[in-house]
Order: C-alpha cells, then sequence, then structure tokens
C-alpha cells in the first residue's frame, strides 16, 4: 500500500484585475489620473515622467520581489536611517519594578510586558507561576508552552498521516465565528549546545565514584560528540486579540483582565487537544522560562555556561530573569540584524511545494544542517467559517472570469488557472464537511557569530528548503521584524490577512 501524499494549495496568480493585485489597481489607477492632470496643464514632459515611474513601480521586480512591495519597506528603511534609528542600547539600570513589568527589548519588540499569573488558580497545579505577555500596542496577550510526542521520523508512514491529521483536528477547534484567537504559533529552535550538562553530571559521580579509566573514556567521548550535538526545542505560542473577546459592558474597564481569562481558557483548551493528539503538553512557560527561551535566541552560544552556572548555583535549570532576556544593543542593516554579538537573518516563505508531499517532508529544513543555528516558526491565523465561504465565492468567481475571457479570446487555459479551480472547489467541499480554513505562513530565523558563518548558514539552510520545494526570500530591512515573529511573544506577523482572500 503506497503512502498516503498532501499537496497545499496553490498560491492565487490571477490578480484582483487583469491580473494585477488591488495595490496595483489603486496606484495605477492615481498614477494614471495624476499623470493626466499634469499633461492637461501643458508640462507634456513631467506627465510622461509621472507615467513611467508609475508602470515601473507596478511592473518591475528586484529578485524576484514587485517593486510595488519592497517601496513601502525602502522608504521607511530611508527614514530610519534618516533619524538615526538603525542603532538601538538597552536603558539602564536594567531592573524595572512593577507588577505589569516591561520587557526591554528593542524598538521592533517594544510594547511588550510581562505579567506573572498565578498557576494554581489558573489551572496548572504544577506551575507557581505562568508568564502571560501583553503587547501593548496592537492588544494582543500570549502564552507558551513547551510541546514534545513521539520521534515523527522514527514512526511508520500511517502514524505519522495519524499524528498530521491530528494536529489539524487539533487546529479546526479555532476556526470558528467569533474565535479571540489571533494566531497559534509553533517554533521549532535548534542550536549546538554542547554536552555541559554531561560534564556536570561526570563531575558530581565521579567525586563519589572515582573511577580513572571510565572517566578518561566518558570525556573523550564527550568531546568528540559535543560538536554533534543539536538539541531541538518547540514552544507553542496562543495569541488572543483583547478586541475579539466578549466585554460585558459592567466590564470594559477591564479589558485586558477579560483577554487574559480567555487566553488561560484557550491554553487550556490547547492542552487537552494536544493530549488527544499524542502530543505531549508541558505546563505554560514561568517568567524565569520564558527569559531563558528568550536570551537563548539571542545568545544561543551562552547556553550551556548559563546551566552550568544554574546547576552550581543550586538554581532551578533553565531560569534566566525577564529583565536580562533581551539584546543590551542592536544594530539593523538591509541585510542582517544584529544583537550583541550575533548576526540574524530572516526568511520568509514565498512559494511552498507545488508536488504531492509526504506527511514528513518538512524534515530535511528541521533536522538536517548540522551546526547551523536556526529557528522555524509556522504562524496559523484561523479564518471564521462566514470569511471563509465569502472568498471562496469571490475566487471561484474571478477564476470562472478569466478562464471565459482567455477561451473567448483563443488564449490557452494554463494549468496552474485549473489547479487553481480545482483547490477552491476542494476548499469549498471540506468547508462544508465541517473543516476550517487557516493563513499560513512560515518565518525562518538565522543566527550566527559571524557574518562569514551567517552566509554559510543561509546558504544551507536556503539549499535544504529548496529541495524540500519551498521558496525563501530575504525580509530585507526588516530582519528584526522576523525575528520578533519566532520569538515566544505577543508580536507576530500576520500570515495572510483574510480581507485579502476577499480582495485580491
Amino acid at each position: 500500500v503506497s503512502e498516503r501524499t498532501y499537496r497545499l494549495n496553490p498560491p492565487d496568480r490571477t490578480g484582483f484585475l487583469l491580473g494585477l493585485s488591488f495595490a496595483q489597481v489603486v496606484l495605477g489607477g492615481l498614477g494614471a489620473m495624476l499623470a493626466a492632470s499634469v499633461f492637461s496643464r501643458g508640462h507634456s514632459l513631467a506627465a510622461t515622467a509621472i507615467a513611467v515611474g508609475v508602470t515601473a513601480t507596478l511592473l518591475g521586480r528586484r529578485k524576484g520581489e514587485a517593486l510595488i512591495e519592497v517601496a513601502p519597506v525602502a522608504l521607511q528603511w530611508g527614514w530610519r536611517i534618516a533619524r538615526r534609528r538603525r542603532r538601538w542600547f538597552a536603558p539602564l539600570p536594567l531592573l524595572v519594578d512593577g507588577s505589569a513589568r516591561p520587557i526591554p527589548l528593542p524598538p521592533a519588540l517594544q510594547g511588550q510586558r510581562l505579567i506573572a499569573i498565578d498557576g494554581p488558580t489558573s489551572g496548572f497545579a504544577s506551575q507557581g507561576k505562568i508568564a502571560v505577555v501583553h503587547d501593548e500596542l496592537f492588544g494582543l496577550v500570549s502564552l507558551t508552552l513547551r510541546a514534545g510526542g513521539r520521534r515523527f521520523g522514527l514512526i511508520d508512514a500511517d502514524e505519522r498521516c495519524e499524528a498530521l491529521d491530528a494536529w489539524g483536528e487539533l487546529l479546526d477547534g479555532w476556526a470558528r465565528e467569533r474565535t479571540p484567537v489571533e494566531a497559534i504559533r509553533w517554533t521549532e529552535w535548534a542550536a549546538p549546545a554542547g554536552l555541559e550538562l554531561h560534564r556536570v553530571w561526570l563531575d558530581e559521580h565521579q567525586a563519589t565514584s572515582p573511577l580513572d579509566e571510565a572517566t578518561s573514556t566518558y570525556d573523550q567521548l564527550l568531546i568528540d560528540a559535543g560538536p554533534m550535538v543539536t538539541p531541538h526545542e518547540v514552544l507553542i505560542t496562543l495569541v488572543v486579540n483583547g478586541s475579539k473577546v466578549n466585554v460585558v459592558r459592567s466590564r470594559r474597564h477591564d479589558r485586558l483582565r477579560v483577554a487574559v481569562d480567555a487566553l488561560l481558557a484557550e491554553t487550556r483548551s490547547l492542552v487537552s487537544r494536544l493530549d488527544a493528539a499524542g502530543l505531549a503538553a508541558g505546563d505554560p512557560l514561568s517568567p524565569g522560562e520564558l527569559g531563558e527561551a528568550i536570551r537563548s535566541r539571542f545568545d544561543p552560544w551562552g547556553l550551556p555556561g548559563r546551566h552550568k552556572r544554574a546547576r552550581s548555583l543550586g538554581e532551578t535549570f533553565g531560569v534566566s530573569p525577564i529583565e536580562h532576556s533581551g539584546p543590551l544593543s542592536c544594530e539593523s542593516t538591509w541585510g542582517t540584524w544584529r544583537t550583541d554579538d550575533v548576526v540574524h537573518r530572516t526568511y520568509a516563505v514565498v512559494e511552498w511545494p507545488r508536488r504531492q508531499l509526504r506527511a514528513d517532508w518538512l524534515g530535511s529544513v528541521l533536522l538536517q544542517g548540522r551546526g547551523v543555528v536556526r529557528a522555524v516558526t509556522m504562524i496559523y491565523e484561523p479564518i471564521a467559517p462566514s470569511r471563509s465561504r465569502r472568498a471562496i465565492t469571490f475566487t471561484d468567481t474571478k477564476l470562472e472570469s478569466d478562464e471565459h475571457q482567455r477561451r473567448s479570446r483563443g488564449f490557452r487555459v494554463p494549468a496552474a488557472l485549473v489547479r487553481q479551480k480545482d483547490s477552491v472547489r476542494q476548499r469549498e467541499q471540506e468547508l462544508e464537511d465541517g473543516h476550517g480554513e487557516f493563513a499560513y505562513s512560515a518565518v525562518i530565523a538565522i543566527s550566527a557569530a559571524s557574518p562569514e558563518a551567517l552566509e554559510q548558514s543561509c546558504s544551507e539552510v536556503e539549499e535544504l528548503a529548496s529541495q524540500a520545494g519551498m521558496t525563501l526570500r530575504s525580509l530585507g530591512g526588516r530582519h528584526d521584524q522576523g525575528v520578533a515573529a519566532t520569538l515566544p511573544l505577543a508580536r507576530s506577523i500576520a500570515a495572510r490577512p483574510a480581507w485579502k482572500d476577499v480582495t485580491g
């Protein structure tokens, strides 16, 4: 029996009108009116220059990316240079008092406040305090927990398909009308961590049972195996939008409290669904664990030393003060983002595989790449069924009109258009069967200790992604925002807002 395969929905390339996107139609119309107005005043040369500039912006491309998409980022980048805001230094002193403490983070992450919630009264008896992050700029609250399970690559094909189906059923519960959940993110982070914990264990047992020959052999084994050890950590972050939470009139002033209550309720539901899906879900991260998770992303090479100090001082394993989790300084360039002594570059997945895929098709990106420090984040945004129906109706009508125009004018109908129509029919059928829709995107953040090492790591990850059928695009000028999307905070980049599915 052949292994079951899957196919991702193809991207809609037909555009909003005549193959142009909504933004291109609006900009083209405004440019045409401006050029006509200037021409009517007798300035034909200026009108021609405007028409050429607008046409180049509408149709031009830079490294595969449309200029109309690059232009806003380039303008924002130029504004940052003019205001000399490419560098940032953490204010001193670093300690901040208050129950809802602001986390000292760079500008792309500012507005994040930590709220410590009592665990036992929130339904998590084994966790004393729970770290809830409040994004004051966008009114979001988030909570993060660790997840694990069976080694996906070691189970047979049928079990992999069952696990993938269980994950899909888990997500289905949030694709409902008026859901307060803004996004569900999972982040798989990998970084060479050495074998410091094994060395601590060896030192402890050597004092009670000194065996010189066995100790030297074990120590040599650690030396040989150290460079190949790459631990993987999976975090799931649930983000709730406070504006989507129903607040009774008498409690309207306490919207944050209601949003946090909704977040805790959705988290309890998430834990139960993960258990039903055969995945091991830990308790939500405490403030110290959240601080360590953030700090590890900014300083992955200091992780073994922090573990050793924590053991030597008798502290709780894996705890870092939240006030010290962010970098002390950062500098932005178009191609990188430097935090302290670490350089980052982020990519967005702009093309997904178009072929039939096995359940473990993403394994090459997640598991290969020895020595590469990177975080792979998948972002799921639930779409209400009513919006899904409107989007399906709009897309189906647009595709039918496009096909009719091509046939009436004697043009061939490309295979991509036929596949898109089939995909819309399948989406409609799945929606009628009770399945929900999600907008999804992926961000990959790569970190290195030097620009040279970063280039090498990026080349390796790009090659792995290409082999998996994905196309990556560097988030030029927005690498700080890309890193923000991979952190366990209440900040994210939009996958694809639902209104774009209706407007094109």
